[in-house]
């Protein structure tokens, strides 16, 4: 991570131990969740207010742990208390963010929002888009309920607007989706800029009469985040409804996926500076030299390819296949060489897909032929956070050796 990464972490951090709303409010123990997904290849983001207790607690409101975890907590790193945090730690918290959508994501919100987020062209898994949080923080069950506004306010330009501004900041994102009034309002704030409102009366949810709630569509530019300039607008759009909300109506979510769509549309000249077009039209891999790469799709268009593989993950997983018959071991770089990617964009989407689609289909771990170059072992993203020891990863690659991979496809399923 970059020096200022490793400091918004440090912050974060910090807030969880010293600022007196957060622990009198957030689960003590868990970590905090600035980003799920890879935000240095997301040009979508969409956005909530803040993380779900579910991504920490089981149903019985205790910590999930083993296969289970989805982020660190002080026990998963073997922390007592967040004073005692160390760089290590903050690589270890953001290797799981990263690689949310490829580990174990929790559907419930995940799939409410999806829908809308498909009408962009984009998905989570092919790290296109991320998820952001006003607030990277879970909150207590019990203290969500009764926080009141004033206090979330308050939250949200302390705790939750420096950490947002650093990913929107540092990322090639272009297009912001807000998911509901609350969130709307929150960025609104921070953003210290107001979206124009518009009525939908085809967003109306059904009920009777006096029941019945009117849909309001938002959009906007955003040049700064909780004092921090932007080094690009990024256009902002939202709407009223909460696609996570239990009252949400199957026609009026499709109505607003339709809307995003349209909005997306009109992103897609705009962030041609940042993108190779190809001659189909899709937009190819992007990079500008610091950020890194990632797979696109033109907005509101179709892929020709199932996500999340890509032309470029069947590259590094052919190319592996071929390591792997060889008996030879490679470095991130290398692999980047070969398909033309940067060594950082390598990982995520491309082998954290690989890895699972290894573990799923019960085959062994063929992107653990991939290492760094320093001490020739897979980064933190190879096993949740954790790095495998030598002895660990020369018993996976001569699984890998032995086997054979010569009918071996990558699924496109």
């Amino acid at each position: 991570m970059t020096p200022d990464e490793y400091l918004m972490w440090g912050r974060l951090v910090d807030r969880l131990a010293c600022h007196h709303l957060i622990r009198h409010h957030a689960i003590p123990w868990a970590a905090p969740v600035p980003y799920f997904g890879n935000p240095d290849t997301a040009l979508v983001a969409t956005v909530s207010r803040q993380p779900s207790h579910g991504e920490f607690l089981d149903r019985s409101a205790n910590e999930l742990r083993g296969p289970r975890h989805r982020f660190h907590t002080l026990r998963s790193l073997g922390l007592r208390s967040w004073p005692d945090l160390r760089a290590e730690h903050s690589d270890r918290m953001a290797a799981l963010c990263r690689a949310y959508f490829a580990r174990n994501p929790l559907r419930q919100w995940l799939n409410r929002l999806a829908p809308a987020l498909a009408a962009t062209g984009c998905s989570y898994r092919d790290g296109a888009a991320c998820h952001l949080s006003l607030l990277p923080y879970a909150l207590s069950p019990n203290r969500n309920r009764a926080l009141p506004d004033q206090e979330m306010q308050r939250l949200l330009s302390e705790c939750g607007g420096p950490a947002l501004a650093h990913v929107v900041r540092d990322a090639p994102i272009r297009l912001l989706i807000l998911n509901g009034s609350a969130v709307v309002s929150g960025f609104e704030r921070l953003a210290e800029t107001g979206l124009a409102e518009t009525e939908r009366t085809d967003w109306t949810l059904p009920g009777a009469s006096e029941l019945r709630r009117p849909g309001y569509a938002y959009r906007g530019i955003a040049e700064r985040i909780a004092g921090v300039a932007l080094p690009r607008p990024v256009l902002v759009i939202g709407f009223s409804h909460s696609l996570l909300s239990r009252y949400m109506d199957d026609r009026v979510r499709r109505a607003i996926s339709q809307w995003v769509g349209q909005m997306a549309q009109q992103v897609q000249i705009e962030i041609a500076d940042s993108t190779l077009l190809d001659t189909n039209g899709l937009m190819s891999y992007a990079c500008d030299g610091r950020r890194g790469i990632g797979p696109l799709k033109s907005f509101g268009g179709e892929s020709t390819m199932p996500a999340p593989t890509h032309s470029k993950t069947r590259e590094i997983f052919d190319f592996l296949k071929q390591c792997a018959a060889e008996k030879r071991i490679v470095t991130y770089t290398e692999v980047g060489d070969k398909v033309g990617l940067i060594a950082r964009a390598v990982s995520n989407p491309h082998l954290y897909y690989i890895g699972g689609e290894c573990s799923r289909r019960k085959l062994p771990r063929l992107d653990a032929l991939v290492v760094l170059k320093r001490d020739r072992l897979p980064g933190e993203g190879f096993k949740d956070g954790v790095r495998v020891t030598k002895e660990e990863h020369n018993a996976l690659v001569s699984k890998v050796f032995t086997h054979d991979w010569s009918n071996v496809n990558l699924s496109t399923s």
